[in-house]
């Protein structure tokens, strides 16, 4: 939970311009596994920042990175259990536990970061609040659309997939890679360069970005064009620590948090990929299918977007109506 600092008031108020008399501080912890140098560390920072600013110090963000509080799969908890006061989450972590959420990770539902972002922001309220148990769904964010990236495989053919071990992020996109005759391994964040370097995975289904800031995109020399789905992070909040906040506060919480954050984190996951592109331009290629070779991944994507589908509705999830929602928002 979070905790009061005189300290930190008394600094707020020479930083920030507040009142003479100095208010207690709030410091909310919030727990992430991503590196520090990941674009969304950086962005969690300036939200940071941008909090303690409109609350002229008295609502302060206190960052842990890199898994600190907690391994990966764990964030969603850190912040549940009240362990830590905000988290940074990905879906992929905990498969089958945000179902209509993941259906987002299906090859081709997302086009871009901010598209899928806004996609997701739409279907928060009607569908993916409710999977979010126990926590308060501050917004969700879509990375841009992955690609497969290889240290030695070029995949050109859907026969050139055959037996390729894949690290992915998730086991909706494991069970994509499976349909194509890929072989998903399931490798912690940390370990995804070492995995790849020692020749334990031939590849791994994600952006350039977090090649880059996971360090590992010296390891790579072909991105394949396979739009093999996406990742989802949610930004979720302990309830009490909510509550427990003055009502200026928890409205400095909302405004700056929501459907804006969700487009303005996709946009980032957006603009980081093409940076990183631009910069390993001529060294990583980039490896396209023939309209025949994507017409046979896409029949094969489709066959098992089908039996996704079949199984959450046999479970009562409307999983045709956010799959429907999903694809016109991809069509547009």
């Amino acid at each position: 939970m979070f905790r009061i600092s005189g300290a930190l008031a008394a600094t707020a108020v020479m930083v920030w311009g507040a009142t003479a008399q100095a208010q207690d501080a709030i410091t909310l912890s919030l727990s992430t596994f991503l590196p520090p140098q990941n674009i969304m560390s950086l962005e969690l920072e300036r939200w940071a920042d941008e909090v303690a600013e409109l609350s002229e110090g008295r609502l302060m963000i206190e960052i842990f990175p890199a898994g600190q509080m907690g391994p990966p799969p764990a964030q969603y908890d850190i912040a549940r259990s009240g362990a830590a006061d905000l988290a940074y989450h990905l879906h992929g972590l905990t498969p089958g536990r945000f179902p209509l959420t993941e259906l987002s990770y299906l090859p081709n539902m997302i086009t871009s970061g901010e598209q899928g972002s806004l996609a997701l922001a739409d279907l928060t309220e009607d569908y993916l609040a409710a999977e979010h148990q126990g926590v308060r769904l501050l917004y969700i964010v879509a990375a841009a659309p992955i690609r497969v990236l290889t240290r030695e495989a070029r995949i050109a053919t859907m026969e050139d997939m055959q037996g390729l071990r894949i690290r992915h992020p998730g086991s909706i996109i494991g069970g994509s890679l499976s349909a194509v005759g890929g072989v998903p391994v399931a490798v912690p964040p940390g370990e995804m360069g070492d995995a790849l370097a020692r020749g334990i995975i031939d590849g791994i289904a994600t952006s350039i970005e977090a090649a880059q800031s996971f360090r590992f995109i010296d390891e790579i020399a072909f991105a394949n064009d396979i739009n093999i789905g996406t990742g989802t992070f949610a930004m979720v909040m302990n309830p009490q620590s909510y509550a427990d906040l003055p009502a200026d506060l928890q409205a400095i919480i909302d405004s700056t948090t929501g459907r804006i954050a969700a487009q303005t984190g996709g946009r980032i996951y957006d603009d980081a990929e093409a940076r990183v592109w631009g910069e390993v331009e001529g060294r990583i290629e980039l490896v396209e299918l023939s309209a025949d070779e994507q017409a046979r991944f896409d029949a094969a994507f489709s066959a098992y977007a089908e039996t996704v589908i079949a199984e959450y509705e046999g479970n009562g999830l409307p999983a045709q109506e956010v799959f429907d929602r999903l694809s016109a928002a991809a069509a547009q």
